[in-house]
């Protein structure tokens, strides 16, 4: 999702108020680097989930995509973790 990363990388250097990008439905990896990359630091949540198909995507962020938070600020990524069963 490269195309996601430059995107999150323009908006955050015309917005002088650090607005920040939703990355719910990405994969965590691509997540965290985007939000790393704008100058956040992330912690991530596992949470247990039936479906194979949610499998390492965000499912929810705090605080909420597309609210302010300054930089260097801590974004919570809690990231779907399947159970296999």
């Amino acid at each position: 999702m490269r195309a996601r990363c430059g995107r999150l990388a323009r908006r955050r250097a015309r917005e002088p108020d650090d607005r920040r990008a939703d990355v719910t439905g990405e994969d965590v990896n691509s997540a965290a680097s985007d939000l790393q990359d704008a100058g956040f630091t992330v912690e991530e949540i596992d949470k247990s989930v039936t479906s194979s198909s949610q499998n390492g995507v965000v499912i929810d962020e705090q605080p909420a995509g597309g609210t302010q938070a300054p930089e260097g600020a801590k974004i919570t990524i809690v990231v779907a973790r399947s159970s296999g069963g």
